[in-house]
């Protein structure tokens, strides 16, 4: 297969509701970005995240990486803006795990997207387990460190840390995580505004790239939930075929 045919078979991969929301959302960052004068981080954190959420949603291997650019420039963003929530919940949980998904996506085949996989109850339940003790653990280390809205920082380290572990783990559920944690950090970044502490719109992009992420959470659902439906009906017909 040629480059151009590759290049084709991409863009063909995307419904074509899919390729308009993904175009309209980038000129909606770039308008608010000007609109608000934005930084550069800001900017390069929204395009970055906005890319990755929906190649992910599509099952492309290669999002793992613009999910690692989005996941430092957001550390970055969080520590200039004092969110050591958000900060700490990324240096130790997401940008790992992503790193991790990266390999072990990497090494399932060589095909450029990845399979759906199911989890058994006990795996689901073991992780649910060890994830509440992680962010109980989290809450009283972030109440130390006097971090604000406390309660919706310690839920996103919940929400967070099962969403990439189902991530990691190329489970369809982990759209539904990341769906929970999209309106955890939105009203993160909004409570500051809604009170009046600040009036700084600069991040303005940012809130439109979260509002974008809950769409994409919908088109992967979709897509993931089809691709393990399609895996499941192979291989039935080959177990009769065998037989």
């Amino acid at each position: 297969m040629t480059d151009k045919e590759k290049v084709q078979k991409f863009f063909k991969s995307f419904k074509w509701y899919e390729l308009t929301t993904f175009i309209v959302s980038l000129i909606v960052v770039v308008v608010l970005s000007i609109c608000f004068r934005s930084s550069w981080l800001t900017i390069i954190l929204s395009i970055s995240g906005i890319i990755y959420v929906f190649l992910l949603a599509k099952r492309y291997k290669i999002s793992m990486v613009f999910g690692i650019i989005q996941s430092v420039l957001y550390i970055i963003q969080s520590a200039l803006y004092k969110n050591w929530g958000e900060f700490a919940i990324n240096i130790i949980i997401v940008f790992p795990l992503i790193l991790i998904s990266l390999i072990s996506w990497e090494k399932q085949n060589s095909n450029v997207q990845v399979e759906s996989k199911s989890m058994s109850k006990k795996e689901i339940l073991i992780a649910i387990i060890i994830d509440l003790l992680i962010s109980i653990m989290f809450y009283f280390i972030l109440r130390k460190f006097n971090t604000n809205y406390l309660i919706f920082a310690t839920l996103s380290v919940f929400s967070t840390t099962l969403a990439n572990y189902l991530m990691l783990r190329k489970s369809v559920f982990m759209f539904l995580m990341f769906t929970v944690t999209n309106i955890l950090m939105l009203l993160i970044w909004l409570m500051p505004i809604f009170e009046g502490i600040s009036a700084n719109f600069e991040t303005i992009p940012m809130l439109a790239q979260l509002i974008v992420y809950a769409l994409s959470n919908l088109f992967g659902i979709i897509n993931w939930k089809k691709n393990k439906t399609s895996v499941q009906n192979n291989s039935e017909h080959n177990v009769k075929n065998n037989n």
